[in-house]
């Protein structure tokens, strides 16, 4: 039986400028968005109408947002974390629009948060070159080492955690200790994602346009290539060593979904840049992109966008693209 493709459940314009970052709600089938706007946003699908509805608005942060993630912990409570290009740190509670605290430390712009679900701990990547670790929104270690701005963030389990930078290397790190404990010499440019494959493997994106593969003791597996510019976000789809699937989304204009170490599928959308992808719980891809827009990418027929709408979105992708090339 043939794998169904992806395509266009909805597109829903949710910001007044750029999307420069969508991360899955955790709990809910839905998505939070973070904009140039200085607005976070969560939207939750509903369960009749099946479309997804603003539930929040987060509009405490002085300048544009750059990073978020959701940490869900075992009663099942959402905690949403606003990165900002203030500095700052910006935790709600998901049920709430209030300000809960504000995390500080940072010096420059926060521009890469992970989570761990059982540890509860936060990881914040920043243009001032350092990671931060945080328990109970409070902090308790600070990575040093980078020679350019920490894009990329990721835990690998609760003592163990991977930084990507603009240096273009990315470092495991020892949390107990606070010591790198390996460096990897990964890219030609700047690291940009990255993501934990199994326990054993990760994933990381660059300004060079690939994707690789990686064991965690730095010797590559596999590396992906097709994007034709800068690949800014990346989402797992099937965490599984041995039947990976996953997205990518790009300066290229392009979504690209990737099966077993092939380009399944590659989606151009209309706009500039798409800045991050999502996977929510069922699934479906989530786009954030330059010209304020989500573009939700399904593979159940039943909520495919309708052919006229799909059309529409196809002809205006191909009308910049031969704009761009004008």
């Amino acid at each position: 039986m043939d794998e169904k493709l992806y395509e266009l459940r909805t597109y829903q314009h949710v910001h007044s400028l750029d999307v420069r970052c969508v991360t899955s709600f955790g709990i809910k089938n839905g998505f939070v968005t973070g904009s140039r706007d200085k607005l976070a946003k969560l939207f939750v699908e509903n369960e009749t109408t099946k479309q997804f509805d603003l539930e929040q608005v987060y509009k405490d942060a002085k300048h544009y947002i750059a990073s978020l993630f959701v940490l869900v912990n075992q009663q099942n409570e959402s905690t949403i974390y606003v990165g900002s290009n203030d500095g700052l740190i910006y935790v709600y509670s998901a049920d709430s629009c209030d300000l809960r605290t504000k995390l500080t430390g940072h010096e420059q712009t926060v521009c890469s948060l992970n989570g761990d679900h059982q540890s509860q701990r936060l990881i914040s990547g920043s243009w001032d070159k350092s990671a931060r670790i945080w328990s109970s929104d409070i902090e308790i270690a600070e990575l040093t080492g980078h020679e350019a701005a920490v894009w990329a963030t990721c835990f690998v389990n609760d003592q163990i955690a991977l930084t990507g930078s603009a240096d273009k290397t990315i470092k495991l790190w020892q949390l107990d200790t606070k010591k790198c404990i390996r460096t990897i010499q990964a890219h030609t440019d700047c690291v940009r994602d990255i993501k934990l494959v199994g326990k054993n493997q990760f994933l990381s994106c660059s300004n060079d346009a690939t994707v690789k593969r990686w064991n965690l003791d730095g010797s590559l597996i596999e590396q992906y290539d097709g994007h034709e510019n800068y690949i800014y976000s990346i989402s797992l789809i099937i965490n599984d060593e041995s039947n990976l699937k996953f997205a990518t989304c790009s300066e290229d204009k392009t979504l690209r979904v990737w099966h077993n170490g092939k380009n399944q599928q590659s989606i151009r959308l209309p706009a500039q840049t798409l800045w991050s992808v999502c996977t929510t719980l069922n699934n479906d891809l989530v786009v954030g992109c330059s010209n304020g827009n989500v573009y939700i990418y399904t593979q159940d027929e039943r909520f495919y966008a309708p052919e006229a709408i799909q059309n529409q979105i196809k002809k205006r992708s191909l009308k910049l693209v031969y704009k761009c090339l004008n």
